[in-house]
């Protein structure tokens, strides 16, 4: 039991020394391990699981809320990254 104790302990030193060691990258452009992705997708299903119980607050069939969505996506600047209906969104530079 013991060692099963220390290499517990060990292995947790060594993941934190990986993590916050900063020799994890996290950058968009290298894609995560399929380890890291298979978990994000396990957290994200448990999450909507437990919590998206509730019905949608609108119908999202009536034009009359499609059109006012649409007002306040534009109204609030989201079309400037995001781009809309027929026009591209913008190719922003990477430093």
């Amino acid at each position: 039991m013991a060692l099963i104790g220390l290499l517990t302990i060990l292995g947790g030193i060594g993941m934190a020394i990986f993590f916050f060691g900063g020799f994890f990258n996290v950058a968009a452009s290298d894609p995560d391990p399929d380890f890291v992705n298979w978990s994000l997708i396990q957290v994200r299903k448990a999450s909507i699981a437990r919590h998206a119980i509730d019905q949608p607050p609108a119908s999202f069939g009536d034009p009359a809320m499609v059109q006012a969505g649409a007002f306040a996506y534009a109204k609030a600047g989201c079309t400037n990254c995001h781009g809309e209906p027929g026009v591209n969104r913008p190719n922003f530079p990477r430093d």
